[in-house]
């Protein structure tokens, strides 16, 4: 009887009351439905944040980075990239230094290398301090190394190989020790030519018959890789008049940078000559001279970088004319 009374007297006052009680469970329903989605998705956030990935810094060219100088004339600018990972969004600063005289010494030990540190002077470093901002798409900068190309090439041969080793320093969030560190090897040495199908193209002399019966004295043990044979100027049955050439078909073109020789084993009848180039073995340009020192070993000449397929040498002088010898001609070029 009374949710009758209270019923007629809700209809009285212009209400509905099945309708608005439905009404107001409804309303709270949905509260709680709200209130529990809420909850629910702070906690999935909380375990997503937990999975991403954390935040560090490496440089991208790590590791040993091979860099040869010889095709290069003044200058080489080397690009050193220092990148930011993780989803996480956080700034951070990096900070690089090169390798002390210790630190090369301990990672010589360690990887069994014979590294160098090349002279302060041979480069500049353009800055070494980067920062990247909170963004996750920030996560890339570069640092410029300027070599001076022409220092590099006037350091004294070691037995080693020169480098500058980088590391990154410091660093305001993680650093991968992984890839922390970069070892650019410098080589300005010009390759030697394989003579494996080198040829003698032309000749104005050769001793073919009188050393050894023919087992020496021709052009083409200039070229056979043996120092222990040797071209020689005709003398059985007459002799030429200096200078003498040989010219060599290294079967295809390449920029010459040095030519190498070894004298006759024991002997120091050859003194000095030139060195001419050619694409058709008729039109040759000079490319350099020798002056010969007497010692047996191999003996080194820059030349004029030149390029060509026919290598003419030209005797010029000896301290037997007209006789001379000649035991190995080898090239550097590219």
């Amino acid at each position: 009887m009374k949710w009758t009374a209270i019923h007629q007297w809700y209809k009285i006052l212009g209400g509905n009351f099945k309708n608005d009680l439905m009404m107001k469970k409804y309303n709270i329903l949905s509260a709680i439905i709200l209130i529990f989605s809420l909850s629910l998705a702070s906690c999935e956030n909380d375990g997503k944040e937990a999975n991403l990935s954390p935040s560090m810094v490496y440089i991208i060219n790590d590791g040993v980075q091979n860099i040869s100088l010889y095709e290069m004339e003044d200058a080489y600018t080397y690009n050193l990239g220092i990148y930011k990972s993780g989803a996480l969004k956080s700034d951070a600063t990096v900070k690089i230094a090169v390798f002390t005289e210790a630190e090369l010494n301990e990672y010589n030990t360690e990887n069994g290398t014979n590294y160098s540190l090349i002279p302060a002077t041979c480069y500049t470093i353009s800055t070494s301090e980067v920062s990247f901002g909170s963004e996750v798409k920030d996560v890339n900068r570069v640092i410029d190394i300027n070599f001076d190309v022409t220092q590099l090439k006037e350091l004294p041969q070691i037995e080693g190989t020169y480098t500058l080793p980088i590391k990154i320093a410091t660093s305001s969030i993680t650093i991968n020790k992984n890839k922390a560190i970069s070892i650019i090897t410098l080589d300005s040495s010009i390759p030697l030519i394989s003579r494996s199908n080198w040829a003698i193209a032309g000749f104005s002399t050769e001793e073919a018959t009188g050393e050894d019966n023919g087992k020496n004295g021709k052009a083409i043990h200039m070229i056979d890789n043996d120092i222990n044979t040797f071209w020689h100027s005709k003398w059985d049955g007459g002799t030429d008049e200096m200078p003498h050439h040989v010219t060599i078909d290294m079967q295809q073109s390449y920029t010459i940078a040095q030519v190498n020789l070894i004298r006759r084993q024991g002997n120091n009848s050859l003194r000095a000559g030139e060195f001419w180039l050619s694409e058709n073995n008729t039109d040759f340009v000079k490319a350099g001279d020798f002056q010969l020192e007497e010692r047996d070993n191999e003996q080194n000449f820059p030349v004029n970088h030149t390029r060509g397929r026919y290598l003419k040498v030209i005797f010029a002088e000896s301290n037997n004319p007209p006789h001379t010898s000649l035991a190995e001609v080898m090239v550097r070029g590219y």
